[in-house]
């Protein structure tokens, strides 16, 4: 059972792993569409405001194992994240933390039913923090403010980085974490949003890997490419992608209201953040699998491209591998450098 957690805190804003081998308004949410299942998210919502209520102090977040849907202040906003604990976890020892963020006018119940990671970061002991995006009046799912989308929380200019910062402080503060192994990985939105985790929280998090979602674009409305400043550090990094993606394309483009950046553009800027080579190294583990290594970097840079890959986290599946698996296996390969 989900424990819906009403959280009694006011913050002020500011298979394998391996590869087998041989957008600023309502039309933005159409071009950004991600797959959104009205009636899984209502369902799924429902189950959770059915299950008990408990009141805590936010100070301290529950240390059980399970799925703990936690709801705080934050500003003047009413948010929420949901946190899922394995059984192993008995507070013994430090185990990594990874944030996982959902597609545009989805959830964080979704994300945790369908991206793979509940299952794949039990196996190894891990907690998840799906993270849940703010929400207009009268939507079902939320958004996340990128740096060029989506939907209300880029109009509303959302402090979603703030959001992160403050809901690791309290999973810090609350449960026996690694904080030199905490990652970041999302779908869509939540993969543009995390691109900017990389690049303003870069110091907080060991490595990012963002699928099906490119770092920049010009907005719905806009004229111009958002910008995007220096990463505070070099982070390690990895994206997925398929190039059948019709939503957010693999080459990039207009769509509908928004145009986006090419996975070139997007893992390009890592690579040269990161001081890699300009020249990237190609393999084909498996016929329609491309995986694409920037060399001579201080963190590394890999690009997966699935050909058959739609706009989906799950890229690997169709070739008999769990993207999901392969996310966790090379977070685990980093971590923070010691102060």
């Amino acid at each position: 059972m989900i424990r819906h957690l009403v959280a009694c805190l006011v913050i002020v804003a500011g298979c394998s792993s391996a590869l087998p081998d041989a957008a600023h308004d309502a039309a933005q949410d159409a071009s950004i569409d991600v797959g959104n299942d009205d009636a899984f998210v209502a369902q799924q919502d429902a189950a959770v405001r059915d299950a008990q209520d408990v009141q805590v102090d936010a100070a301290v977040l529950p240390k059980t194992p399970g799925e703990h849907e936690v709801e705080f202040v934050f500003g003047s906003t009413k948010r929420r994240f949901l946190l899922a604990i394995p059984q192993s976890y008995d507070g013994t020892k430090q185990v990594p933390l990874v944030f996982a963020f959902h597609g545009n006018n989805q959830s964080a119940l979704k994300a945790a039913a369908t991206y793979g990671l509940r299952e794949e970061a039990a196996k190894r002991g891990w907690i998840v923090i799906y993270g849940d995006g703010v929400v207009a009046q009268g939507e079902t799912g939320g958004s996340w403010n990128a740096y060029s989308c989506c939907s209300f929380a880029r109009v509303s200019q959302s402090d979603d980085v703030g959001y992160v910062r403050e809901v690791l402080a309290l999973a810090l503060g609350s449960l026996q974490l690694d904080k030199r192994r905490v990652y970041a990985t999302g779908f869509s939105n939540g993969a543009m949003f995390t691109h900017r985790l990389g690049v303003e929280l870069g110091d907080r998090f060991a490595a990012i890997a963002p699928v099906a979602g490119c770092l920049s674009g010009i907005p719905a409305g806009g004229t111009t490419r958002s910008l995007v400043g220096a990463p505070v550090r070099q982070v390690p990094f990895l994206a997925l992608h398929g190039r059948k993606d019709g939503t957010v394309p693999f080459d990039g483009g207009k769509v509908d209201v928004a145009t986006f950046d090419a996975e070139a553009v997007s893992v390009g800027f890592w690579a040269t953040q990161n001081g890699c080579n300009t020249t990237p190294t190609t393999s084909y583990p498996q016929s329609g699998i491309a995986r694409i290594v920037y060399g001579g970097c201080t963190s590394e840079v890999q690009l997966v491209a699935t050909d058959e890959g739609t706009h989906t986290y799950l890229q690997l599946e169709k070739y008999g591998a769990s993207t999901a698996s392969y996310v966790l296996d090379f977070f685990q390969r980093f971590e923070l450098p010691v102060p």
